[in-house]
């Protein structure tokens, strides 16, 4: 045996000691649920198993969820008998009933019920004990184990637990969704996911970015983790990165140890059964990102040919840099986008513009104590800034972090004109005069002062700004510029941007 199994007692204390403690140790991994899910017929109970391989990563892991089913679905606790009986908090079992219990109950002791009467809640509490003691275990093994039949999950303590598992999901579902705000743009999301889904296939959904699609896409995988599973693409520039990026979305095994390729075959085994359906968030990255000119799009090729191929649902959501990249390619390389695009079966474009009634909608969203002055500004600000929505949550942020200053919780309308004027919009002037300079190789200096390009809303003074904006297209925005004689930079003119 290694000897890095052992230490001498007395000896210095190594971080690597407690790595094998099972509250550190991961939940069920996804190729091996697999595997599993490909002996049992039912659909419902594929979406079971890999629900409970989500859940088991998650904190609290199984345990968790068997104390959320005593506590989502009480009325299934206890026996047939008990339920014949009656099943009271209060109430008391007499002797005749105490002695059926006797002979039916599957944990009685010699030891225990010896009195003619007894509480029903002493019963309905082993019950329970019971319950969050043997099903975790027995939830693991129905995902593991292919002679594990589901009917051996239907415990005497608890009422058809299968039932209640269906039940949960469609909680957990109602749940994720309840306060989820669908926008035109998060409509049109939906549509290309549950396509895909249902007719498994690969879609393509491109629009502009920060206008909420990849939010609507988490929240849509989040409601059925046991059908779906989202990965958001980093500019990885091995494959080895690459694929541990999606191993790791779906939950599977992704030692730093496996090579590339044993990482992609990997991959491989979990989405070809088809069980789940794969979200590629920012699916721009799946083209070359350096050395166009000699590069070939391989990871586009391995959707198309590895999952597209054998009819798994995928769904690419991506800015208008996917196009851009896809035109390049072919410009520079032979490569040729026709069976690509053979392959997508659906394509949405997302509008170029939220409407106010949708920005109000995540306004509210993000801060629901917000009162209606606040929301105008907010929807305002949104309309005249390039960031989209992101700048609900910017603003949101700073007057969250005003209240928070002055010992609240609950924002109010000075929270918000107080945060944008001392935070969001200085950082607004800061970032667009780095980018002007970045750009442009030069700092923008005029008699000793910056200039201040695209600034989305000039700041002002609170008492100044306690109206509504005015209404202003999408393109324009605020530009300060530099008085040449009196030095000032006050004086304010709208200008497409």
């Amino acid at each position: 045996m290694s000897s890095t199994r052992h230490t001498i007692p007395g000896s210095d204390q190594r971080d690597e000691r407690f790595a094998s403690d099972p509250l550190l140790c991961k939940g069920l991994k996804a190729g091996d649920v697999i595997r599993r899910c490909e002996t049992l017929g039912a659909a419902d109970q594929v979406e079971i198993a890999l629900f409970l391989q989500y859940i088991s990563n998650l904190p609290g892991a199984l345990e968790k969820l068997a104390a959320e089913l005593l506590a989502a679905f009480p009325e299934r606790i206890g026996t047939d008998e008990m339920h014949r009986f009656g099943l009271k908090p209060s109430g008391v079992y007499n002797a005749d009933q105490v002695r059926t219990l006797r002979d039916t109950f599957p944990f009685y002791l010699e030891s225990e019920f010896l009195l003619p009467t007894y509480p029903v809640d002493d019963f309905i509490k082993i019950c329970r004990d019971n319950f969050l003691a043997d099903v975790p275990t027995l939830l693991r093994q129905f995902c593991l184990d292919p002679a594990f039949r589901i009917e051996q999950l239907d415990l005497r303590t608890f009422r058809d637990l299968p039932a209640a598992l269906i039940d949960y999901m469609d909680l957990w579902e109602k749940r994720t969704l309840a306060d989820l705000v669908v926008t035109e743009v998060g409509a049109k999301v939906l549509e290309a996911l549950n396509y895909s889904e249902d007719q498994k296939c690969l879609a393509l959904v491109e629009g502009f970015a920060r206008t909420g699609k990849t939010f609507i896409a988490k929240a849509w995988c989040a409601a059925r983790p046991g059908r779906r599973r989202v990965v958001s693409l980093s500019e990885a520039t091995s494959d080895k990165e690459f694929f541990r990026e999606i191993a790791k979305a779906l939950l599977a095994a992704a030692s730093y140890g496996l090579k590339g390729n044993e990482l992609r075959e990997r991959v491989n085994d979990i989405l070809r059964p088809g069980y789940l359906t794969l979200v590629i968030d920012e699916a721009h990255f799946l083209w070359p990102q350096r050395n166009i000119r000699e590069a070939s799009p391989r990871r586009i090729e391995w959707v198309r040919t590895s999952l597209a191929n054998y009819d798994v649902p995928v769904v690419m959501i991506a800015t208008h840099q996917f196009t851009k990249a896809q035109q390049q390619i072919e410009k520079h390389t032979n490569w040729s986008s026709e069976q690509l695009i053979g392959r997508i079966a659906f394509c949405a474009k997302l509008p170029d513009r939220l409407e106010k009634d949708d920005i109000a909608a995540v306004a509210r969203f993000h801060l629901p104590e917000a009162d209606a002055r606040s929301i105008t500004f907010l929807v305002d600000y949104v309309i005249a800034s390039k960031k989209h929505l992101a700048s609900i949550d910017h603003g949101v942020k700073a007057a969250r972090h005003e209240a928070s200053k002055a010992g609240r919780t609950t924002v109010t309308y000075k929270d918000v004109m107080i945060g944008f004027n001392n935070t969001v919009l200085p950082s607004d002037r800061n970032l667009v005069n780095t980018t002007h300079e970045a750009e442009t190789g030069t700092a923008s200096r005029k008699n000793g002062q910056s200039k201040v390009y695209a600034l989305p809303v000039q700041p002002q003074p609170l008492k100044t700004i306690s109206t509504p904006i005015p209404e202003r297209d999408s393109g324009t925005a605020l530009i300060v510029k530099s008085d040449r004689k009196n030095n000032r930079s006050n004086q304010a003119s709208l200008s497409t941007v």
